[in-house]
């Protein structure tokens, strides 16, 4: 019988579209989907964060499980950790992404 053994897969973000609606089409247009995020600074531009997304899998930023890549999703800037409206300020929240295995 062969015991049971952890999944050894990596995990990437994989950006599906933006969350919300966006009312300019051009700007729209450039989150049309299928892209890894490669680099991701939620403290850039003042807080407001700053991503860098491939389209080869390859150069993607690797999670060593699903949670991690979702935690990284979910980080909050440490220079402006809450909104103007009160929520916490997650810049890649804006995206609709998936952790997709490597």
């Amino acid at each position: 019988m062969t015991e049971w053994a952890p999944p050894t897969s990596r995990y990437v973000l994989k950006i599906e579209g933006l969350a919300g609606r966006i009312e300019d089409p051009e700007a729209a247009s450039r989150y049309v989907g299928g892209v890894y995020l490669a680099e991701y600074d939620p403290d850039a531009y003042g807080g407001r964060g700053a991503a860098r997304w491939t389209e080869k899998i390859e150069e993607a930023l690797t999670f060593p499980d699903v949670t991690a890549a979702l935690e990284c999703w979910k980080q909050t800037s440490t220079l402006q950790p809450v909104r103007e409206d009160g929520k916490p300020n997650r810049p890649l929240t804006a995206f609709t992404v998936t952790a997709e295995p490597v």
